[in-house]
């Protein structure tokens, strides 16, 4: 029998679309985290910013150890093909392992490279 997974989905709208540089999260239990960008607003279709990645392994989950650590991620820990400008962002949270056990994200800062306001004068969107 396969056992449910507890999964929350955050939507970040920015007010101007925006090269991504750097995630830090703070982690209140959660496993897995997976982050997707998308480019327009009437697109529909998500690119992969970060592919799905640990925050807790099992043990940790059911220990509650390390269940508020932070966590940053840079854009060398990014899917090759995310390096362009988005409107959205889709963080995807998931705790397999602690069905009975809130968990969740409690805190998400968002860094876009100092560079981004001199290409959005360069180039157009």
């Amino acid at each position: 029998e396969e056992a449910e997974i507890g999964r929350a989905v955050v939507t970040l709208e920015l007010s101007n679309t925006s090269f991504v540089e750097q995630f830090v999260i703070v982690n209140a239990g959660s496993a897995f985290l997976q982050v997707d960008g998308v480019e327009r607003e009437e697109s529909a279709a998500a690119v992969p910013i970060l592919p799905m990645t640990m925050l807790l392994n099992e043990q940790q989950s059911r220990d509650k150890t390390q269940n508020t650590a932070l966590h940053i991620y840079k854009r060398g820990n990014f899917a090759k093909d995310s390096f362009r400008r988005f409107k959205r962002l889709i963080l995807t949270v998931s705790q397999p392992f602690k069905r009975d056990e809130q968990f969740g994200i409690t805190n998400i800062r968002v860094s876009k490279p100092c560079f981004d306001s001199q290409l959005r004068k360069q180039t157009p969107s």
